[in-house]
């Protein structure tokens, strides 16, 4: 049989998720003032899909280092996705990565 007759299968891998670590975050955000989460709010998101692609959160911490961002302008839809983007930082500290502000 030639490899282009070898029948076609999906992927059989599953994505790679970041557990959210179980504590509360809290922050002065400059634009909405005091924010609070409560810990674990937002869930658990993948950062690696199954077929291979890294996923937004991720590629955007890494980005956001790389690129020695200070400030990280959203709208305020947005806004709860702070608490991924903090403890995910927070999280990979060990390598050294450095924490943008969020203003919404």
């Amino acid at each position: 049989m030639k490899s282009n007759e070898l029948p076609k299968q999906p992927l059989k891998r599953l994505p790679s998720v970041f557990a959210i670590p179980q504590i509360p975050l809290q922050f002065t955000e400059l634009v909405l003032g005091e924010q609070a989460f409560a810990k674990g709010a937002g869930g658990d998101f993948v950062v690696q899909c199954a077929d291979g692609m890294i996923a937004y959160q991720l590629a955007v911490t890494v980005d956001d280092h790389a690129m020695e961002m200070t400030d990280v302008l959203r709208g305020s839809d947005l806004a709860e996705s702070t608490y991924a983007n903090y403890t995910f930082t927070m999280h990979w500290n060990g390598f050294n990565l450095n924490l943008p502000m969020f203003p919404y």
